[in-house]
C-alpha cells in the first residue's frame, strides 16, 4: 500500500509503551548477569513457563539503596538478548527509594508471545549507573505448526487440497508448509476475504494464504494482521521505522486524533505517529512529543523557543501564564517573551533572557532608561517613586523627564538634569515666572489655568526676534489669503495677483496678527499649540471617537478608529492630530478621489494626508499623490508603500508625517505652519501650508477630539525676542 512504502524516515520514540529500536542491539548479552548489589527485588511474581495465548499480571516491589531514577522492565529474546518489539516497558523521571513492578503490567502483553524461548528482565537506574535485577527465562508453549500432507489440485479454476489419503479438505484450515489457508464446504481454496473464525477476524490473501505480521486492507481503511493471522486491535504497531496505532475497531488510526487509553495523539493521512512535531487542528496549534503524545498543562521547546501547552492541548497565545510563582507572557506566536519588550494590549512590559517579568526597576534600552512598575508595566505619563527614594515623572513613551517643569494645577516643579526635582512645588504663577513666559502671555494664560486646571503651558524659547520673523514671513508668496477675504486681509500692493492658482498674498497686518501667539491663548485658539508627540498628549481611542462624532464625518466607524489609534501609537504622533489633519486635507464627508480606492489609473490606492499632491509632471494634485502613494512608478516602498488599504495609508502617512515634520520640531500646528524652533535661518522654510491662518483652523478641528474632556493636555507656546508690548491687533 502506498500508505507504508518505502521511504526515508526518522525513528521515532514511543517511550511509554513501545520499544527503542535504537536500545534493541545495546541491550546485555544473557550471560552477562550478575547479582545486583543496590537494588533488590520482594514479592515478586514473573512468567517461568507459559501457554501461547496466556496472559499474566506482573507483581513486586524494586528497592534500591540509593533513589531510584529509571527502571526497564522488558522481554528480550534468548538467542541475542534484545528486548522484543512491544516487549519492552520503561519509566524515566524517577525519584524515589521504590517502584512497583506493576506499573509495567499492561505493556508486556504475555499471551501475544509466539511458542519459544524468553527472558524476563528488570535494569534499574540510580545515581551510579544501572544493573540487572533479573534475567529470568521463562518458555511459551504451543501447538507447533506441522505442514499437512497433500496436494493442491486446480479443478475448474480453483484450487483444492487432497491429503496423502485422498480425501478433499473441506471446511477448515490447512497449513500445506508455506502458510494457513481456509478451505470452504466445497473444499475450494477462499481468497481475497475478511473471514470470522471462533470470534476472530483473518485475511485471507489473493494467494490465498493468511495474511500475518502484514498489513491487510478492509473496506474502511488498513488493517494489522498480528503473527498467528488474527485481527490486531487496541495495539501499536512498529512498521518501517515508524508507529502505527490499531484502534479497537481494528483499523489504523489516521489523519487526525486518536486516544489510545493513556493520552491523545496525532497521525497523518498515512497513519504515521508524529513526534516532536506541531500540529494544527479546527485552527490552533498542538505539540506532539518525543514519546507522541499531545503535551498538555505544560512547557514544553521545539528549539526554537518556550510554549505553554494549555489543558486542552492547544498552544496558548497572547496571554499570560503563571507557573512557579512567576508570570510569563505568550506572545501572537506562541513563544514565550524572552529578553525583550511586549505589549499585552494594557501596556508594555519586558521579560529577562530567562522570560521572567521585570518588576520594581530600571531598564536601558537604546541607550534610554525605563522604570517598570511593581505590575511588571512600564511607567507612562505619571510619577514614580524608584527603590533609592528619588521622584520622576515619566513620559508617555517612558522617558523620564530632564531640564523640564512637569505639574498642573498649582503644584509645578522642574525636574533636573538627572530626572530629579530640582524645584519645587511652586505656584502656577511663580512657574509661569520660571518658565520664562513674558508678563504679556500671563493673563491670558491665567484664565485658561483657572478654567482648565490640570492642562499644562510651556514657554518655547525660539530665539528668534519678531523683527526677522515678520521679514521672512512677509516674504510673496508664502502667506496668502482666501480671495473672498476682507480688503484688509489682503496686500493690496499684489492684489491682481494670484498665488497656487487663485490665492492672495496676506497683508502685513494679517501675517503679524496670527504669528503672535499672544492672539490665540484663548479656548479656541490654544489648540494649535497643542504638542503633537504623543510621548506628552497620548491620545485615546475615546478622545477620536469625539471628534469624529461631529458633522457626520466619513471615519465615524470603529475600523477607523482602530486604524487611526493604531497609526498614532506606531508613529508617536497623537492620534487625535492625524484625525484632525485627515479631515484637513479629506473635508468631513471624505469624498476625494485620493481616498475612494476607486480611480481609474490608480485602483484601491488610498492617500488620506495627501501626500505629493500637487500639480507636477503633466498629473493633476489627484494623479500624483495617487501616483505617489502607488510607489511613485519606481516601486518605491518607503513608508510601507503601495498604500493599498486605508490602514496602510493612514499607517504610513502618519510615519511619513512624523519623519518630515515632528521629527523637524515641527511638533505644533504652529511650528508646522511657521518652522520657529530651527533658528532664524530656517523661518519661513518647511512650511506645511501657505494659508496664514491654517494653524489656527486645524487647531480648532483637533480642539473638537478634548470637548468634555478632563485629562492632561500640553502645549507649547512659542516665545519671541522683542516681541511688540502689545499683541498685534485683527486687520
Amino acid at each position: 500500500m502506498s500508505v507504508l512504502s518505502s521511504r526515508k524516515r526518522a525513528v521515532i520514540i514511543f517511550a511509554v509503551v513501545l520499544l527503542l529500536l535504537g536500545i534493541m542491539a545495546m541491550q546485555p548479552p544473557v550471560d552477562s548477569y550478575a547479582a545486583p548489589t543496590r537494588f533488590t527485588l520482594s514479592q515478586a511474581t514473573y512468567p517461568t513457563a507459559l501457554k501461547q495465548g496466556t496472559s499474566f499480571s506482573l507483581r513486586g516491589t524494586l528497592t534500591g539503596v540509593n533513589t531510584i531514577t529509571k527502571v526497564e522492565v522488558g522481554v528480550a529474546a534468548s538467542s541475542s538478548g534484545a528486548y522484543l518489539n512491544g516487549f519492552y516497558y520503561v519509566k524515566s523521571g524517577l525519584n524515589g527509594k521504590s517502584f512497583s513492578i506493576s506499573n509495567a503490567d499492561s505493556s508486556l502483553k504475555f499471551g501475544n508471545l509466539s511458542p519459544g524461548s524468553y527472558y524476563y528482565r528488570i535494569t534499574a537506574y540510580d545515581g551510579q549507573g544501572s544493573e540487572v535485577v533479573l534475567n529470568q527465562p521463562f518458555t511459551v508453549s504451543g501447538t507447533q505448526t506441522t505442514a499437512a500432507t497433500g496436494t493442491w489440485k486446480r479443478e475448474d479454476g480453483a484450487w483444492y487440497y487432497y491429503y496423502q489419503n485422498g480425501s478433499k479438505a473441506t471446511n477448515g484450515w490447512v497449513h500445506d508448509g508455506k502458510g494457513w489457508c481456509w478451505l470452504d464446504g466445497d473444499g475450494k481454496l477462499v481468497t481475497n476475504r475478511w473471514f470470522m473464525y471462533k470470534d476472530v477476524w483473518y485475511y485471507l490473501k489473493s494467494s490465498g494464504y493468511m495474511a500475518a505480521n502484514e498489513w491487510a486492507k478492509a473496506s474502511k481503511g488498513w488493517c494489522w494482521m498480528n503473527s498467528d493471522g488474527r485481527l490486531a486491535v487496541s495495539k501499536w504497531v512498529w512498521y518501517k521505522d515508524f508507529w502505527y496505532f490499531i484502534k479497537d475497531d481494528g483499523y489504523m488510526a489516521a489523519d487526525g486524533w486518536a486516544n489510545d487509553g493513556k493520552g491523545w495523539f496525532w497521525t497523518d493521512s498515512e497513519g504515521r505517529l508524529q513526534t516532536s512535531a506541531w500540529v494544527k487542528s479546527n485552527g490552533a496549534w498542538y505539540y506532539m512529543q518525543p514519546s507522541g503524545y499531545m503535551a498538555a498543562n505544560r512547557w514544553i521547546n521545539d528549539g526554537r523557543g518556550w510554549c505553554w501547552m494549555e489543558k486542552s492541548g492547544r498552544m496558548a497565545a497572547n496571554r499570560w501564564v503563571k507557573t512557579g510563582g512567576q508570570w510569563y507572557y505568550l506572545k501572537s506566536s506562541g513563544y514565550m517573551a524572552v529578553g525583550q519588550w511586549f505589549h499585552d494590549g494594557v501596556g508594555w512590559c519586558c521579560a529577562d533572557n530567562d522570560g521572567l517579568l521585570m518588576t520594581n526597576c530600571w531598564f536601558k534600552s537604546n541607550g534610554v532608561w525605563y522604570y517598570f512598575k511593581s505590575s511588571g508595566y512600564m511607567a507612562a505619563n505619571e510619577w514614580i517613586k524608584d527603590n533609592a527614594g528619588w521622584w520622576y515623572w515619566i513620559d508617555a513613551e517612558g522617558h523620564y523627564i530632564t531640564n523640564a517643569w512637569i505639574g498642573n494645577a498649582d503644584e509645578w516643579y522642574y525636574m533636573g538634569s538627572n530626572g530629579h526635582i530640582a524645584k519645587g512645588p511652586l505656584g502656577f504663577d511663580d512657574y509661569l515666572d520660571q518658565a520664562g513666559f513674558p508678563d504679556s502671555y500671563k493673563p491670558a494664560l491665567q484664565q485658561l489655568h483657572k478654567t482648565h486646571p490640570k492642562w499644562v503651558f510651556y514657554a518655547d524659547a525660539t530665539g528668534v526676534s519678531w523683527n526677522d520673523l515678520m521679514t521672512k514671513q512677509k516674504v510673496v508668496g508664502r502667506n496668502l489669503v482666501e480671495p473672498t477675504s476682507s480688503a484688509s486681509y489682503i496686500n493690496q500692493a499684489y492684489v491682481g495677483s494670484s498665488f497656487d492658482g487663485r490665492w492672495k498674498q496676506a497683508s502685513d497686518a494679517a501675517i503679524a496678527y496670527y504669528l503672535d501667539p499672544r492672539n490665540f491663548l484663548t479656548e479656541s485658539g490654544i489648540f494649535q499649540f497643542l504638542d503633537q508627540r504623543s510621548a506628552y498628549n497620548p491620545g485615546t481611542k475615546e478622545q477620536i471617537e469625539t471628534l469624529v462624532s461631529s458633522n457626520s464625518c466619513f471615519m465615524n466607524t470603529d475600523d477607523y478608529i482602530s486604524w487611526i489609534y493604531n497609526a498614532g501609537k506606531n508613529s508617536g504622533v497623537n492620534p487625535c492630530v492625524l484625525t484632525a489633519m485627515v479631515i484637513m486635507e479629506q473635508g468631513w464627508r471624505g469624498t476625494s478621489d485620493l481616498i475612494s480606492g476607486t480611480n481609474s489609473s490608480y485602483p484601491g490606492i488610498y492617500n488620506h494626508f495627501n501626500v505629493g499632491a500637487y500639480t507636477a509632471g503633466g498629473m493633476n494634485a489627484i494623479t500624483r499623490g495617487l501616483w505617489w502613494a502607488s510607489g511613485a512608478g519606481s516601486g518605491a516602498t518607503s513608508f510601507g508603500r503601495p498604500w493599498n488599504t486605508v490602514e496602510k495609508s493612514l499607517t504610513g502617512g502618519a510615519a511619513h508625517y512624523k519623519s518630515g515634520y515632528i521629527d523637524n520640531n515641527q511638533y505644533t500646528y504652529y511650528t508646522k505652519k511657521f518652522n520657529v524652533m530651527n533658528g532664524t535661518s530656517e523661518v519661513g522654510t518647511h512650511q506645511y501650508m501657505t494659508n496664514v491662518d491654517g494653524a489656527y483652523y486645524e487647531g480648532a478641528i483637533a480642539k473638537g477630539a478634548y470637548v468634555n474632556d478632563n485629562t492632561r493636555v500640553v502645549f507649547r507656546i512659542p516665545v519671541f525676542n522683542n516681541l511688540p508690548s502689545k499683541a498685534c491687533p485683527k486687520p
